[in-house]
């Protein structure tokens, strides 16, 4: 009796829809259409006599599992699919050159008032690149700690909603190219900024040493980058592999 009490009927539910969200393959109406379903099932089972947890697994076992639906809704939505993909693969890209003409503004700027600060060239480009490489730690430790999390329900939620938003709405979109002519019109900007702390750093005392860490650091930097990245789709890739071994 007490097992019986710990069993969650709604809690359970919500985690075998999670898992569908969290599967490419099926759109929000073929998750409603399959979770009622589901709720049929169990509601008939429940008057044959079986618990919350029997009538549960019998009624997810009925409609199958997930190593079942995949490949039936993969050939009904293969178009869906096909768009989702392209979606995630632009907006990549967007992502990528938002965040390099963001940072190369941001560093224009820093630089610009290190010079008007009469700071010395070395001290403030180490100490750009040192701001930068602790938020890139921050944002990088974040990411893998919210991918390595058990019950990461709430991130396939999020996801799902986002999905949902951009391809539905197109909200998720219009933020995301917003957000890429604001950075545009920030990097023109800083143009200016730019321009005239080149011809500072050429008449600075430390060029020659900044030229060596410049030719040096940024390569080095973004091999550690990407291998870090890497790791992430990893992590992200074993995460999602996780939930599905788990459903099946």
């Amino acid at each position: 009796m007490g097992g019986q009490n710990m069993f969650d009927l709604k809690k359970s539910v919500l985690n075998w829809k999670y898992v569908l969200k969290n599967s490419e393959s099926f759109t929000t109406e073929n998750i409603e259409e399959l979770e009622s379903h589901l709720n049929e099932q169990i509601t008939d089972l429940k008057e044959t006599g079986l618990s919350d947890e029997e009538a549960f697994w019998v009624a997810q076992k009925r409609i199958g599992s997930l190593k079942i639906l995949v490949p039936e809704y993969e050939k009904v939505n293969n178009l869906v699919i096909f768009r989702k993909r392209i979606f995630w693969m632009v907006n990549g890209i967007l992502c990528m050159i938002i965040f390099a003409f963001f940072s190369s503004s941001v560093s224009s700027l820093f630089g610009y008032m290190s010079y008007i600060l009469d700071i010395n060239l070395m001290k403030a480009t180490y100490a750009e690149y040192i701001v930068n490489e602790i938020v890139f730690a921050l944002v990088s430790g974040s990411v893998i700690w919210i991918m390595t999390l058990k019950q990461n329900n709430r991130l396939i939620e999020l996801k799902s909603r986002f999905i949902n938003s951009a391809f539905v709405s197109g909200k998720g979109t219009k933020l995301l190219y917003g957000s890429l002519i604001a950075v545009l019109i920030f990097f023109f900007v800083t143009y200016y900024f730019r321009t005239n702390l080149n011809i500072q750093i050429i008449k600075s005392e430390s060029y020659k040493e900044y030229k060596e860490f410049i030719h040096i650091v940024p390569m080095a930097l973004l091999i550690y980058h990407s291998l870090v990245l890497v790791i992430i789709y990893h992590i992200s890739f074993k995460a999602n592999k996780s939930i599905e071994i788990a459903a099946n």
